[in-house]
């Protein structure tokens, strides 16, 4: 684990109970907290915890204090991610996800070229949840090839499931696809470079859908 001021567990519980949980950090005790249930659904529950003084091991340590509590998912996340999704969507910088080739040291992309990088999976993110309810995802990128050219797929899936649908990313086109996530566990929004010409992404824009059908934007 690392230093850092926006730590936070976000775990997966359903039931009605309450749960403790200690966070450790070494042989030391960092933070003692607890969180209660009372949905028979899956729902997200995070909790803030204080950052080690320097990096090193950590381990979460989980009881049942009262209840039925189901847990199936724990997340350790740094950053601000939404419980509620925003109207006009979320703007990702690329260097956020994890990807092969190199982040420009301005923030203005990552780059993947064609003589160095290979032709499988190698951008990938952001491994957390959406709510439910259907969205709209574009890739913003440009590319050193002949308009229309394909430089790479991308899709989106979640864990136990492959991608069900691939759209290209062609030179000059904007890349954006539809997508209904299943349940609210983590979402992977996954690309898969071609190696055909030199590549740079620049962000990735998730926003709600009110209308799936026109692609028409959530309030």
């Amino acid at each position: 684990m690392a230093p850092s001021g926006d730590l936070a567990w976000w775990i997966r519980l359903r039931g009605a109970g309450r749960i403790f949980l200690r966070t450790h950090g070494g042989a030391e005790a960092i933070q003692e907290q607890s969180v209660a249930g009372a949905n028979p659904q899956w729902d997200w529950h995070v909790l803030s915890i204080s950052a080690p003084s320097v990096f090193g091991q950590a381990w979460l340590e989980v009881s049942v204090a009262e209840g039925e509590v189901q847990m199936d998912l724990i997340l350790l996340a740094a950053g601000q991610w939404p419980r509620e999704w925003p109207g006009n969507g979320l703007r990702i910088p690329a260097e956020h996800f994890f990807h092969a080739g190199y982040a420009e040291a301005d923030g203005s992309g990552v780059v993947l070229r064609r003589a160095h990088d290979p032709d499988i999976e190698l951008f990938y993110g952001p491994r957390m949840p959406l709510p439910g309810g259907a969205y709209s995802v574009e890739i913003e990128f440009t590319a050193d090839a002949p308009e229309g050219a394909e430089v790479a797929r991308f899709g989106i899936r979640q864990p136990a499931a492959g991608v069900q649908e691939w759209a290209p990313l062609r030179a000059g086109a904007p890349a954006r696809l539809v997508a209904s996530p299943e349940s609210n566990l983590p979402v992977v929004i996954a690309l898969k470079y071609n190696r055909t010409h030199d590549l740079k992404i620049h962000a990735v824009t998730i926003t709600p859908l009110a209308n799936p059908e026109s692609g028409e934007a959530g309030p």
